[in-house]
């Protein structure tokens, strides 16, 4: 016959595992006894009548070929604003900033009202760090 002898510590570990298993064990049972119903109901099958159906749509694209749609004219480029330095007619500097879809066009416009020595730039709109509080 042999006598054993097992340290405190092994005894607290070894309660300490049958404590929670047995706590685990308790949980499972009562979440399966409480929630049971619940599943079996998901598992029902729902009859036909209280299923939602899909209304019957339709779509008349005769619409796309009217005159109304045929006439439309497409949208022109987003405009972008740009600074500009030049002298007028009198040899006087003069700024200002202007708006146009391109920067060929800015120039067109700027020398149609007779400014020479055009120097464009583009304007930076907004905030150039949009994180950061006002």
């Amino acid at each position: 016959m042999a006598i054993v002898f097992t340290s405190p510590k092994k005894q607290q570990r070894a309660t300490f595992w049958v404590f929670a298993l047995l706590f685990l064990g308790i949980l499972s049972g009562l979440s399966i006894v409480l929630l049971l119903p619940e599943i079996q109901n998901q598992l029902t099958i729902i009859p036909a009548e209280g299923v939602f159906t899909m209304p019957d749509i339709k779509v008349n694209f005769g619409v796309v070929d009217s005159d109304k749609v045929k006439n439309l004219e497409p949208f022109g480029g987003i405009p972008t604003q740009y600074t500009y330095v030049a002298t007028d007619p009198g040899g006087k500097e003069i700024s200002g900033t202007i708006s146009s879809e391109s920067k060929e066009d800015t120039q067109r416009m700027l020398e149609q009202l007779g400014l020479k020595n055009i120097v464009l730039k583009e304007a930076n709109i907004g905030r150039t760090d949009p994180f950061i509080a006002y």
